[in-house]
């Protein structure tokens, strides 16, 4: 049987949300969902509930669990598992789809960062938005690039570990701090079927920043100078607006001075 699993917040899931996501489910036969409700804010959620649920009448079976309901907290914690199976049980081809068409592609990105980091990759993404705006770069790589580009951030041990030497064995004498630039990027073209080569490897050189591309080093400029982070970067921003390697370079050279500062640089 075809089954989706989500997890979202109903008070974000827009009509147009909604028409992308009952394209997905026709296109391919699903016949079961299940919606995970977080955040749940009492009436106005039950509301929200009922109108995906009219929206997805007759296209499958939908199955609503919200965090007051038992089964609820198995279900999360198998979906929060880092395997292929995560959130997703559809082919894979159905995955790139809904990835292509950015469908609750923000819901998707939220499942892999704690609350905290959700909040870093916002702005961030937002930053990168503005510059691929600004510098002619397609805003479809650059929303998945910035989405995504911490999306194994919270993979630590043994567990990463194992997932360094999947993808990136030769790269396990790196501090583990970067490691996710790797690991996140076959992530990305592994479990969640990215077929964006352009977004991908910005991903995958987005710690070190040493991939002089057009989209790579937007995502490594934003995710330095990302605003939340609480120190002024205008400044800089404002020189990667104007001069995009010239920017680059800047905060090279700042960030090239941190991490020795750090250790993460010898």
């Amino acid at each position: 049987m075809n089954q989706l699993t989500i997890q979202c917040n109903a008070l974000f899931l827009t009509k147009k949300e909604l028409d992308k996501l009952r394209k997905l489910l026709k296109k391919y036969r699903t016949e079961h969902m299940i919606l995970l409700v977080r955040d749940t804010e009492g009436i106005e959620t039950q509301k929200c509930i009922g109108l995906i649920r009219c929206a997805l009448k007759g296209v499958c079976g939908i199955e609503v669990l919200s965090d007051d309901d038992r089964p609820y907290d198995e279900i999360y914690e198998g979906i929060t598992q880092w395997s292929e199976d995560v959130v997703f049980s559809l082919p894979k081809e159905a995955m790139r789809y809904a990835v292509e068409e950015e469908i609750m592609l923000d819901e998707l990105a939220r499942l892999f960062v704690k609350p905290k980091r959700w909040i870093h990759v916002q702005s961030m993404t937002r930053l990168t938005l503005q510059l691929a705006k600004q510098h002619g770069v397609d805003l479809h790589s650059a929303r998945i690039a910035g989405l995504f580009h911490d999306c194994t951030k919270k993979i630590h041990g043994e567990p990463a570990v194992k997932l360094m030497k999947q993808c990136a064995k030769e790269h396990l004498q790196k501090p583990e701090a970067v490691w996710h630039q790797y690991t996140g990027a076959y992530w990305m073209e592994h479990v969640l079927q990215i077929d964006n080569t352009q977004a991908v490897e910005a991903v995958r050189h987005h710690v070190y920043g040493d991939l002089e591309e057009p989209l790579a080093m937007m995502v490594y400029i934003a995710d330095k100078l990302d605003p939340s982070r609480g120190y002024d970067s205008s400044q800089t921003i404002a020189l990667c607006m104007d001069d995009l390697r010239a920017g680059f370079a800047e905060v090279h050279r700042q960030q090239d001075s941190y991490l020795k500062e750090t250790g993460v640089l010898g």
